[in-house]
């Protein structure tokens, strides 16, 4: 977490937007892409199966990564000071 009180605004709205993807993404793990697993374990191919892990699974992990980048901005490595 920074230190400074004007970013914690940001950090707070970051943090319930993973929140909120995080809970999409484990809906939709349970709901829709882990019927048609069990489906295809069994010899019968689920139509859709590969658009609903794209949609349900995929892009909620994509859309965390961008949260969590944009919240945080990870810092770059610190320059070393030059020498004279």
């Amino acid at each position: 977490m920074k230190k400074s009180p004007q970013d914690a605004s940001r950090e707070a709205a970051g943090c319930f937007c993973m929140l909120i993807l995080g809970a999409i993404l484990t809906l939709g793990a349970l709901v829709v892409v882990l019927p048609g697993l069990t489906g295809l374990a069994t010899g019968k191919f689920p139509p859709g199966l590969g658009r609903s892990a794209l949609v349900w699974i995929v892009m909620p992990g994509a859309g965390i990564a961008v949260v969590a980048w944009l919240t945080y901005r990870f810092p770059r490595r610190p320059e070393t000071p030059r020498r004279r």
